[in-house]
């Protein structure tokens, strides 16, 4: 399933542990972006997304409602949303709290 930001970039939403193993297995640098569908998403941090995956600091972002996937919330042990984890393959690289602006959110990705 494809959720779509902005024209042309689209951001994949999983549920499962599976769903994420297909991702890890092709060692990408990964942002994982975790919600709750019934809280207000941010068009500002929709374009902010959207902004980093056209930079092409992140091969990929994926989104996933902890309610919905509660398995992968507990996975990465996600406290509160939204809740940014960074992957390279199987591997935590950071987490980020809270929505960013696209300068941190760049910076965040570039430090690693």
């Amino acid at each position: 399933m494809l959720f779509w930001v902005e024209a042309a970039v689209a951001i994949s939403q999983i549920q499962s542990l599976a769903d994420l193993g297909d991702i890890v297995f092709r060692n990408q640098l990964v942002l994982l972006r975790f919600y709750v569908a019934c809280g207000q998403q941010s068009d500002q941090q929709n374009s902010v997304l959207a902004a980093l995956q056209n930079s092409g600091l992140v091969d990929q972002i994926v989104e996933i409602d902890v309610e919905a996937s509660i398995e992968l919330a507990f996975k990465f042990f996600i406290k509160s949303v939204p809740t940014l984890v960074l992957l390279q393959g199987n591997e935590v690289l950071g987490y980020a709290d809270g929505e960013q602006s696209e300068t941190a959110l760049a910076s965040w990705v570039r430090s690693f």
